[in-house]
């Protein structure tokens, strides 16, 4: 059964087949494939797979046995003909996204849309002419204030405290404490900081070379003061063998060297931290954007935070300035009823 958009559009039902034949040319596919990053991949698949359930085509889940909950693999966006995209349809489209998703979201699905169509045409499925034409869609306005909020302080020295640094650390303790200073102090994504290496650190300087940064860039960064007290402690716990610079540590309190620790095991520690700290409302990225704040109030000029935090432009970077907010904070309070 066709859903609203579709029957109110007709120019949309030649995007959806049912015979796939060439899996290998898959302009979906090879552009999921193209994405340097897992984090990438889960991401814009689940945006092609809800404007593929948008376009009605055919639902395709398959169920994954794992020694855990079944995990389900959704592959709709395979039975949309993406190359037949035209300008006018990835108008309609953004429009209808508009009324279910933020224009942040909308913007992400566009990217993935045109990735797709980029890639149809690198395989030479449609022609340069209708290739430019069909991306030269923009963006929705965003106004929007970057999700999450700032840490204070005093909460930072919370999810420190909950790390027992002051009695007889752990060293899980110390790696998490350490992994807390990290983020909090360069500003890192967990996906870098969980993949950084042992020779990725140089302990004289504190320099960290971000080898597998989104988009495959790299860059330096660096940490000190007492953020770099923190991670050379880690350092002495942890050795000087090669490899991953975090290691798994298991509930008994044994370090496993061969095995490093991913983006998601930092995201559990830090919200199991946060929730024994008592702090409310926090997500790991909220320690990203705090950073991105204090370096701008500490004068740090934005081009240079941008150079830090690996931002395509520092317009994002910009997002995290809140000199303003708390000049009109300061405004406020210099304003009053005239009563009393």
């Amino acid at each position: 059964m066709k859903n609203d958009f579709v029957q109110q559009h007709d120019t949309v039902t030649d995007l959806v087949v049912f015979d796939i034949e060439d899996y290998q040319r898959h302009p979906a596919l090879v552009y999921l494939a193209s994405l340097t990053s897992d984090n990438s991949r889960r991401m814009m698949t689940r945006h092609l797979n809800a404007i593929a359930y948008l376009l009605n085509a055919p639902e395709n889940v398959l169920t994954q046995k794992t020694t855990g909950r079944p995990r389900k693999i959704d592959r709709t966006f395979l039975y949309v003909a993406w190359q037949n995209l035209r300008f006018e349809h990835m108008t309609l489209i953004k429009t209808r996204l508009l009324k279910d998703y933020s224009e942040a979201t909308v913007n992400a699905m566009l990217s993935a849309l045109r990735g797709v169509i980029r890639t149809a045409w690198k395989l030479g499925l449609l022609s340069a002419e209708d290739y430019h034409r069909a991306v030269d869609v923009n963006n929705a306005k965003v106004d929007a204030l970057p999700s999450g909020r700032d840490v204070r302080p005093l909460e930072i020295k919370q999810l420190l405290d909950a790390c027992n640094l002051q009695d007889t650390p752990t060293q899980k303790d110390i790696r998490d404490a350490a992994i807390i200073a990290i983020l909090y102090a360069t500003g890192l994504r967990r996906t870098e900081c969980a993949s950084l290496q042992l020779t990725d650190y140089e302990a004289t300087s504190g320099k960290i070379t971000i080898t597998r940064g989104k988009g495959n860039k790299q860059r330096t960064v660096y940490i000190a003061n007492k953020g770099k007290e923190l991670v050379d402690l880690w350092l002495a716990v942890r050795g000087t063998h090669d490899g991953d610079f975090w290691h798994a540590i298991d509930r008994h309190g044994n370090m496993d060297t061969a095995k490093g620790i991913t983006a998601q095991a930092i995201y559990n520690m830090l919200k199991a931290h946060a929730i024994q700290a008592g702090i409310q409302d926090f997500t790991p990225h909220d320690l990203r954007r705090t950073f991105a704040g204090n370096a701008l109030d500490a004068g740090i000029d934005t081009v240079t935070v941008s150079k830090i935090m690996g931002h395509a432009s520092p317009s994002t970077t910009a997002r995290y300035d809140r000199r303003g907010e708390r000049a009109k904070e300061k405004a406020a309070h210099k304003l009053d009823l005239p009563i009393g």
